[in-house]
């Protein structure tokens, strides 16, 4: 398996998530690690869904089904106007939708996780584009 940015952290992830059952030959990170971005905490995924979920007027009842409803640009702009969290990285703002921390499929400490080898033990490829950094630099 293989992704690219935030396809690449997908990959890290599986890593960790998937460690006993590795359907896989092996894996690929390019330019993206469990590190790069940093994942939401449960709170924070519930705060943003419920003000998206409020936003679209689906506050009551059978919310999910009614965000079903909802178009695809309605939603898209909805998500735009979510409050973003503060970023721990001044280059780049953290998204108000990515993954969350659930402790299944997103762990909290995989510096841990990767000290005690709790991962796939699989061929893993992880590298960068040249010069991928001027990204964070022009932004900052």
């Amino acid at each position: 398996m293989s992704g690219q940015p935030c396809g690449s952290a997908a990959v890290d992830y599986w890593a960790y998530s998937y460690r006993d059952d590795p359907v896989l030959a092996g894996l690929v990170s390019h330019s993206g690690t469990v590190d790069s971005f940093p994942a939401n905490s449960p709170e924070l995924s519930v705060q943003h869904w419920e003000e998206i979920t409020s936003s679209m007027g689906c506050k009551l009842g059978d919310v999910l089904g009614c965000m079903k409803t909802q178009s695809a640009a309605a939603l898209l702009t909805a998500s735009g106007k979510v409050k973003l969290p503060v970023a721990s990285i001044a280059a780049r703002t953290q998204p108000a939708f990515q993954p969350t921390m659930d402790s299944v499929t997103v762990f909290s400490d995989y510096r841990l996780l990767a000290r005690t080898e709790r991962f796939a033990h699989l061929p893993y490829l992880a590298g960068h584009s040249h010069n991928e950094a001027d990204l964070y630099k022009i932004s900052a």
